[in-house]
């Protein structure tokens, strides 16, 4: 993947390194800037928790704006079966890689919390894993209790305790015990979580290093998305080039540049792209409504890409579904703001957007 030069306060932060943009830029975006709204003050804490480090993706779900955006009371393991598969059924397409939440469903909380108590979450993908962290309402002195009570070992590091389960003993336990099998209090409401010790720890020795700071160009695509209302989630991914959608060995299954319509189709050169998504009601239904930003690190290039971006969103064919975009979702407008090429859509019944977003089903993101 081509590497972009970025400005100057972003470059002193960390180095470029090879094959991958800083997405930690992207991170920055979801540290919002002063201001106050109580969905700002989650975003606030949670990213002050993320470190400094390159990632393919990142998203975030606030689960707090999903419940009052769609009228949903909140629920816990104590919860109806049924209110809890209607919470289950209406959160889960207005929010990004959810699947704790499916661990609401079961009548127990075995750690002595359970995705009941989350009000947001961020992930942080790179290639081979993702840490997690999530801020939530809950009672560490209760809960740590309950991890050495199921076999946690404990581990000093950087000032914190990391608590972690065997992996054989995880597998048997399954759910959410096997989901937090190595987590870390970063303070009293948030928790940080990874697949192995060791990359928590590693998460730790970055997170002792430097933390996200919020940076001008970023803060304004943050801006940009809460002009059309408040997010229930967003996507934040590195720009998509050719070989990253087209090669043998990248692609997810077999495609080629004319299989969507547009063999010559090119957009200029970007650093990355965001989808924020949100509930619309579109006459008796509740439908997905998302902010699509493409940003560039020149203010000529959204300009020049309005029209093509225009005509890729609603005459282009989803490779992956056989299905014109425009069965898919509607666009309402394409418009340029300063460097940010941005689309306005939503979408038909009740696709939804992430299906294309894990599938990198998004050739009208290629340049």
């Amino acid at each position: 993947m081509k590497i972009f030069r970025v400005s100057r306060s972003i470059a002193e932060r960390a180095p470029l390194l090879p094959g991958a943009f800083p997405l930690f830029l992207a991170l920055a975006a979801l540290v919002f800037t002063s201001g106050c709204s109580p969905a700002t003050d989650r975003t606030d804490r949670l990213f002050s928790a993320v470190p400094t480090r390159y990632y393919e993706s990142v998203e975030i779900s606030d689960i707090e704006t999903a419940e009052r955006l769609l009228g949903l009371a909140p629920v816990d393991h104590r919860s109806p079966l049924e209110d809890k598969l209607d919470f289950f059924t209406k959160i889960g397409r207005f929010s990004f890689s959810m699947a704790e939440l499916s661990y609401l469903l079961g009548e127990e909380a075995p750690l002595g919390f359970d995705p009941g108590d989350f009000s947001a979450r961020a992930l942080a993908r790179t290639e081979s894993f993702a840490v997690t962290v999530v801020l939530g309402d809950f009672h560490r002195t209760e809960i740590v209790e309950n991890l050495t009570h199921a076999g946690f070992e404990s581990t000093e590091h950087r000032g914190h305790v990391v608590y972690s389960l065997p992996w054989s003993e995880a597998i048997t336990m399954g759910g959410l015990p096997l989901s937090f099998s190595n987590l870390v209090f970063l303070d009293e409401d948030i928790i940080a979580h990874a697949p192995t010790r060791r990359l928590l720890m590693d998460y730790l020795d970055r997170l002792e290093i430097r933390t996200l700071a919020g940076d001008e160009d970023i803060a304004a695509i943050i801006d940009r998305v809460e002009k059309d209302g408040s997010y229930t989630a967003l996507f934040i991914g590195s720009s998509i080039t050719m070989t990253s959608m087209y090669d043998e060995e990248e692609r997810l299954f077999i495609r080629e540049p004319g299989d969507w319509g547009f063999p010559e189709y090119r957009l200029h050169p970007y650093t990355y792209y965001a989808f924020a998504v949100r509930p619309k009601r579109v006459e008796d239904d509740i439908l997905q409504d998302s902010t699509l930003i493409v940003y560039y690190q020149d203010e000529a290039s959204p300009q020049e890409d309005r029209e093509l971006l225009t005509r890729g969103l609603t005459e282009g064919l989803s490779v992956s579904r056989q299905t014109p975009f425009r069965d898919l979702f509607r666009v309402e407008e394409v418009d340029v703001t300063g460097r940010m090429l941005t689309a306005r859509m939503y979408a038909v019944d009740d696709f939804d957007i992430e299906v294309l977003i894990r599938l990198k089903d998004l050739p009208f993101l290629v340049y």
